[in-house]
């Protein structure tokens, strides 16, 4: 049976196991820490904010320079405890700011933060009611991160919630 991932709601970006980390993170305003992408709280200054004046275009052009190993764009990335099947994921924007939204972004895994695979690629712009995204992972993963390519209009994009279901695989 499918579980949700992290858990439980991380406070810190390294607590139960999980660590967090981000290419970027606007945590300077309002505590916009990229751990907070998981934290299981969906408010208007909760999740994870990157800093501003990284797209252009009406959020359509990225202008930073982060990467991912090929995948080119702001990213927040998580090392699971143990190796993890991703079956399906809801992404949550953060309310009161639509066109903070990932517009195009990615889903990919690794179990040595080095290679990645793309598991999943959208270009679905992710609503404030949030959106059920199927995956299913045919391998098991340690590290998952979510990269941004484009946003909803922004210069910025933010994110309040992301939650990963699947199950831990057992050897």
């Amino acid at each position: 049976p499918s579980e949700r991932f992290p858990t439980v709601a991380l406070t810190s970006a390294s607590s139960n196991g999980y660590t967090v980390t981000s290419s970027s993170s606007y945590a300077d305003f309002a505590g916009f820490y990229n751990w907070r992408l998981y934290n299981r709280v969906v408010g208007g200054n909760d999740g994870w904010h990157t800093p501003h004046s990284l797209w252009s275009n009406s959020g359509a052009t990225y202008n930073g320079a982060q990467s991912i190993g090929s995948y080119v764009g702001e990213w927040n990335k998580i090392k699971f405890p143990a190796q993890f099947v991703l079956q399906y994921l809801i992404i949550t924007a953060r309310p009161g700011y639509p066109t903070q939204a990932p517009k195009e972004w990615s889903i990919i895994g690794s179990n040595d933060d080095l290679n990645w695979t793309l598991l999943k690629n959208s270009i679905e712009k992710v609503p404030q009611s949030g959106i059920n995204v199927q995956v299913n992972a045919g391998e098991a993963y340690t590290y998952f991160a979510l990269v941004i390519h484009k946003t909803a209009g922004s210069d910025a994009c933010s994110a309040s919630e992301l939650e990963y279901h699947g199950y831990v695989r057992v050897i």
